[in-house]
C-alpha cells in the first residue's frame, strides 16, 4: 500500500489500475492539467483535491463506481474565464467542505459524471461560495440531514438553491439544477406574473421527497421582483404545467417560500403575488397645470397590468381620448397624455386590462379643471 500526505503535480496525474493507495487526513493533491483514477484500490476519503489551472478534469475511470474525497477546492490560482473545470466519469462522493474560488464545475451527464455532497447532522459538510462566477452548470447533488445549499447556475450566472426545515428528507440524495426558460408554467389567477428568467428544478431518484421550504436566488431577478405587491416561490410538477404558489418573502440573496413542498413539486421559478390584493385605483381629479400636482391621468399600479386599454368618455358617452397600453407618467410625456386643451368637468374613465387569463373591466369619474 501506498500512502501520502502531499502531492503536486504541473501537468496530469494518472492512478493505474489496481493501484492500492491511501491518503491521510492533510492529504492534498494539487495539480493544473487532469487528474484521472483508474484503480479500484485507491482511497481518497481524506484527501483535498487543489485544481489550480484554468481548466481541468477531474476523471473517474472506474465508471460509475462512487469515489469518495475529503474535499475539493476548485479553481486556486487559476482564472474563471480561462476554462471549465469537469468532474467526470462516475460518481464523486463529497464527503465533507466543497469550496469554489473560481470557476465552473460541470458534471459529463447526469448518468455518466455527478458531484454529491454528503451533510452529516454530527458534523454537517459545508460550502463556500467566494464569487459570482464559481457554480456547479449541472446538476448538484446533496446526500444527509440538515439544511441543503445548492450552488449552481447556468451560462448566464450563478442562481443557487436551498432546501430547508423538516419533512420527509432524511438522508435521501437529492439533486437541484437551474435552466434558462425552456419551461412553459401556467398559473391560477392568484398568480399575477411568472418570471421566466431561469427555473430550478429538483431530482428526487426516490420520489419520495416532501415537507422542507425552498428558496431560489434572487441573483438576476432584481427586475422582476416588485416589494410593492410581493414575490413568491412558485412550484410545480413538470416544466410544462399549472404551477401553485408556495408563498414566501426575501431573505438576504434569496426568495423563501413558506409553504413545505409535496412530492409533486419538481420544478420551480418566482412569481408574483395575487392580483387580488393588488390595488388598481383611478384618480378622480385632473389639473393639467404643469405645476408637478396632478397634471395627467393617474392610475395606481397600472405598470403591473401592460396589456390595458384606457377610455375618457365626456358626459354624453363619446370618446375624446383613448390610450393601449397606459403608463403613469414618468419624466417628458407623450403629447397624447396632454388634457391642457380639454373642457374643464366631468368625464367617464373606462380601464379594461387583462389579468392573467381574465379581462377586468374598471370605471371612475374624473373631473378635468383647467384654466
Amino acid at each position: 500500500m501506498m500512502g501520502f500526505s502531499s502531492f503536486s503535480q504541473s501537468t496530469s496525474i494518472v492512478v493505474g489500475t489496481g493501484t492500492d493507495m491511501a491518503t491521510t487526513g492533510s492529504t492534498q493533491i494539487s495539480f493544473d492539467g487532469h487528474f484521472v483514477n483508474n484503480s479500484d484500490k485507491a482511497d481518497f476519503s481524506k484527501a483535498t483535491f487543489i485544481l489550480t489551472g484554468a481548466g481541468q478534469d477531474l476523471t473517474n475511470g472506474r465508471m460509475g463506481t462512487s469515489v469518495t474525497l475529503g474535499g475539493l477546492v476548485v479553481g486556486v490560482n487559476g482564472s474563471a474565464s480561462g476554462g471549465t473545470k469537469n468532474i467526470r466519469g462516475g460518481v464523486w462522493e463529497i464527503a465533507g467542505s466543497l469550496v469554489f474560488n473560481d470557476g465552473l464545475v460541470v458534471p459529463q451527464t447526469s448518468s455518466n459524471g455527478k458531484i454529491v455532497h454528503t451533510l452529516s447532522s454530527a458534523l454537517p459538510g459545508d460550502i463556500t461560495v467566494n464569487n459570482l462566477a464559481s457554480y456547479v452548470n449541472g446538476i448538484f447533488y446533496s446526500k444527509g440531514t440538515g439544511t441543503r445549499l445548492f450552488p449552481i447556475g447556468n451560462n448566464s450566472g450563478y442562481f443557487p438553491a436551498q432546501l430547508s426545515g423538516g419533512g420527509s428528507q432524511g438522508d435521501l440524495e437529492i439533486g437541484m439544477q437551474v435552466f434558462n426558460s425552456n419551461a412553459a408554467l401556467t398559473h391560477g389567477s392568484e398568480i399575477l406574473d411568472v418570471f421566466i428568467g431561469q427555473y430550478w428544478e429538483l431530482l428526487d431518484p426516490s420520489q419520495s421527497m416532501a415537507g422542507p421550504l425552498v428558496s431560489l436566488s434572487s441573483l438576476g431577478a432584481n427586475s422582476f421582483i416588485d416589494p410593492s405587491i410581493g414575490t413568491v416561490v412558485m412550484g410545480a410538477p413538470a416544466k410544462s404545467s399549472s404551477a401553485i404558489s408556495l408563498g414566501g418573502a426575501p431573505l438576504g440573496d434569496f426568495i423563501s417560500g413558506s409553504t413545505p413542498i409535496q412530492t409533486t413539486d419538481r420544478v420551480f421559478t418566482l412569481g408574483k403575488i395575487s392580483s387580488e390584493q393588488v390595488k388598481v385605483k383611478i384618480h378622480n381629479v385632473i389639473t393639467p397645470f404643469l405645476d408637478n400636482a396632478n397634471d395627467f391621468l393617474e392610475i395606481e399600479n397600472i405598470h403591473l397590468f401592460p396589456n390595458n386599454k384606457v377610455t375618457l368618455l365626456d358626459r354624453w358617452g363619446g370618446k375624446v381620448k383613448e390610450w393601449s397600453g397606459y403608463t403613469n407618467v414618468t419624466g417628458t410625456p407623450d403629447a397624447s397624455y396632454d388634457l391642457s386643451k380639454m373642457a374643464t368637468g366631468n368625464y367617464i374613465c373606462v380601464l379594461e386590462y387583462s389579468d392573467g387569463s381574465a379581462r377586468k373591466k374598471l370605471s371612475q369619474m374624473v373631473t378635468i379643471i383647467n384654466q
